[in-house]
């Protein structure tokens, strides 16, 4: 089933965002897209115009529902052909009875995928990197059968999280991409509804079963891991490789808000409190305990690989019970993205919630360094040992990457025969398998294309250690050859870094892959990728002063500009005149007294007013206040309150300079979006 998402992801968002870019040329040689006429479901696009200044902004999030919608009986019908000649054949790496899983119906539904909140960055490295909220409540109907297990199906499935797309190479072509890679920035929320379960043995433990091999094996499509569409079949994936931004070191400093247990016939516990911290699917690290403490102090810190800066930072509080029979007490859960750590001056107090997402009252103090890569002669100025300030050895001193492309003239007699994958291995430790390729339409078997990459993260042990990389070509049960990469090797080269296609065994199989290392800076940085944080359209000449002002210092001004708004709704009347809306913006910067406000736009469902004020800029985490009216001309008739929203600048810096922000009104969405841009100034 989890195969089975990423296939239909894949197909969609390929097909989807192709057709768009399509679109888009097409328009764009025609006319430009009116600026008064953005669709009433679209929130958020930046994108960078490289002839003219100003930021070029295309709503296409409603484009692509749409797209996605009028084809989705196409999609449906292609997507469940798909669906199971590529998904059937990887059943068999299942354990047990589910290796004969097998479809018997494949119908994905009436109800296509919806995208909303897209963002487009800057090209920047050869590649574009969108993100974009994707959800789907498919209403669809699969039927599987296995031996000994029976029939079931699935009725339902919703999905929901963040996706990341990055479109690399660019190239001078349509679609002017050769590949488009995706992610889940977090792991997604999946909710799958069986059928058929209740009448088939042990209905408990499969269905468990079932949900924990969904569930884990959703990594495959969530970062650092990503799936490919390629545009282009003959894309070389090195081409398309994105490494890590770099490094985010997590402190875990404090705590404070825990409660006293109370008990009647027992005396009071006070909390023994320890900490997990992970990124995603990280193993995670956990602190000391604390004994006996209501604030307790940590001061521990732990190194993590990061590829995007929304991946969530997962914080949970315990309550340590020594007990045979007493588990550990859940004190909470707290979740924040890497770039509002950044954006909060790195430090940031988050509350613990209760599952039923109550608050606690308990709060936990977390601290953030970004740490670059570095590469060539400096990997050998490592520290030998984690420094005073880190005060851990969960630091890492640096990162090995292995990309396996593919591999040739598999000695096999028929391709029948062929079940390859490529098994890396790193010292005593770790390990990695790629996918199996089977022959299935389409496919080369005998000249697999594996197309992954993994990481090994080096603590200062491993680093001197020097172990070998081992690449071991295997086809089912045999092993074919292998080949060792050497520490010494890798640090003789330019960079660091092997690229090779060398024989594995001695029948003539080949195996292309490339082997990397890197060291870690100690030195932190705040916002490692300009483009995705500048305002759009901006010289490249003053990305080294927008990033300094990002990690600290002297933050300068920034400029908040009023561009338009869209989603207002004519009031009806039945004795008078239908009174079309007179919107104006009520806008107040941080803890600013004053309030500036703009023009009124008369009778308009869709104001433009593109004014501007500036500010200084003192903290990236400095509220905009913003308040929307109607205005009313008669003495008696007070302006109507459309809506309210606040925003922090440095999020909408993160958006590309660029943000589309939803009204609330009693705390409720209104359906009315105001654009507002930010601009650091030197």
């Amino acid at each position: 089933m989890p195969q089975f998402l990423a296939v239909v992801s894949g197909f969609l968002l390929g097909s989807a965002l192709t057709y768009a870019w399509l679109s888009r040329q097409d328009r764009s040689s025609s006319k430009t897209l009116p600026e008064d006429e953005p669709s009433s479901t679209s929130r958020s696009i930046a994108t960078p115009s490289r002839q003219a200044g100003p930021t070029a902004h295309l709503r296409t999030d409603g484009l692509l529902t749409d797209l996605v919608r009028e084809l989705w009986s196409y999609i449906n019908v292609a997507g469940c052909d798909t669906i199971r000649s590529t998904v059937e054949p990887m059943f068999v790496t299942l354990p047990g009875p589910l290796k004969t899983l097998r479809f018997t119906k494949i119908d994905l539904g009436s109800v296509p995928i919806r995208m909303d909140n897209l963002v487009v960055h800057e090209v920047h490295n050869d590649s574009v990197t969108v993100a974009m909220d994707v959800a789907w409540d498919g209403n669809c109907d699969m039927q599987l059968k296995a031996d000994y297990i029976g029939s079931f199906g699935v009725k339902a499935i919703k999905l929901k999280g963040r996706l990341s797309l990055l479109l690399k190479p660019c190239v001078n072509a349509l679609p002017p991409f050769s590949a488009i890679q995706y992610a889940f920035v977090t792991p997604p929320q999946v909710e799958i509804d069986f059928t058929g379960l209740a009448q088939v043995a042990d209905f408990a433990v499969l269905d468990k079963r079932i949900r924990a091999i969904i569930q884990d094996s959703f990594a495959c499509v969530t970062l650092p891991s990503r799936m490919m569409y390629k545009t282009d079949p003959a894309c070389d994936y090195l081409r398309t490789y994105q490494p890590p931004l770099g490094v985010a070191r997590i402190t875990v400093v404090r705590g404070r808000g825990f409660h006293v247990e109370k008990r009647s016939l027992r005396a009071h516990d006070v909390p023994d409190v320890f900490c997990q911290v992970s990124i995603n699917a990280s193993q995670p690290f956990t602190t000391r305990t604390v004994k006996d403490s209501l604030e307790p102090v940590w001061e521990e810190s732990c190194d993590f690989i990061v590829m995007d800066l929304d991946q969530h930072v997962i914080l949970n509080a315990w309550d340590e019970d020594n007990g045979a029979l007493d588990a550990n007490d859940d004190l909470g859960t707290a979740k924040v993205s890497v770039g509002d750590l950044l954006l909060a001056g790195k430090t940031k107090e988050v509350e613990l919630l209760e599952g039923n997402l109550k608050r606690t009252g308990a709060f936990v103090t977390l601290h953030c360094e970004l740490l670059p890569w570095t590469s060539g002669e400096s990997f050998e100025g490592l520290p030998k040992a984690p420094t005073e300030s880190t005060n851990t050895a969960n630091s890492l001193a640096g990162l090995m990457t292995v990309v396996v492309v593919k591999a040739s003239n598999l000695p096999l007699a028929k391709k029948e025969d062929a079940a390859s994958f490529v098994k890396v291995k790193y010292g005593a430790a770790f390990e990695f398998l790629t996918s199996v390729v089977l022959p299935c339409p389409g496919l080369d078997a005998l000249n697999p294309v594996f197309d992954e990459v993994t990481f090994i993260p080096l603590p200062q042990a491993l680093v001197d250690d020097k172990n070998d990389v081992v690449l071991e070509l295997w086809n089912g049960q045999a092993i074919l050859g292998s080949v060792n990469i050497t520490h010494q090797s890798l640090l003789n080269m330019d960079d660091h870094v092997r690229t090779e296609n060398l024989l594995v065994g001695d029948k003539g199989a080949k195996l292309f892959f490339r082997v990397s290392l890197q060291g870690v800076a100690e030195a932190p940085i705040g916002i490692p990728t300009v483009s995705a944080i500048e305002p759009m359209g901006k010289d490249d000449s003053e990305d080294p002063g927008t990033a300094a002002a990002l990690v600290g210092g002297t933050l300068g001004k920034v400029s908040v500009t009023a561009v338009r708004g869209w989603g207002f709704v004519v009031e009806k009347r039945r004795f008078k005149k239908n009174d079309v809306p007179d919107v104006y913006c009520n806008i107040q910067f941080g803890s600013s007294p004053t309030v500036w406000r703009t023009k009124t736009v008369r009778n308009s469902t869709t104001p433009t007013w593109n004014e501007s004020s500036t500010y200084p800029l003192s903290d990236h985490s400095q509220i905009l206040h913003l308040n929307v009216f109607d205005e009313d001309g008669g003495a008696r008739d007070t302006d109507d309150a459309l809506g309210s929203a606040r925003v922090a600048v440095g999020k909408i810096l993160l958006a590309g300079g660029s943000m589309d922000v939803e009204l609330l009104r009693t705390g409720k969405p209104t359906g009315c979006y105001i654009q507002v841009r930010c601009a650091l100034l030197d």
